[in-house]
């Protein structure tokens, strides 16, 4: 009875022990697996999305621009919803050159 005992135990031991290796083995492939697919991205390299950020922000710097050439502090932007800050919102960076 006490191999029977042992073998019962060293089973258990083997089956957790293959339980665990195989959940590391997927948690490391679900984190590896999108850092590899994503690497130029993720070490700068490539923009995921070029231009957006140029494109997104293109409305906010003609109002800036518009404001500033007619000598007026941007202040207020009144084309987003009913109207919204501009200068005190750090979005658009009304005071960044």
């Amino acid at each position: 009875m006490p191999n029977n005992l042992n073998l019962q135990t060293s089973m258990k031991a083997l089956i957790i022990h293959r339980f665990i290796s195989e959940r590391a083995l997927a948690t490391l492939a679900i984190i590896a697996l999108p850092l590899f697919y994503f690497y130029p991205a993720v070490k700068g390299d490539l923009a995921l999305v070029p231009g957006d950020g140029y494109i997104g922000y293109l409305g906010y710097h003609i109002l800036i621009g518009q404001a500033i050439a007619q000598g007026k502090l941007p202040l207020w932007n009144p084309y987003i919803f009913g109207g919204m800050p501009l200068l005190a919102s750090s979005n658009p960076g009304a005071l960044t050159l």
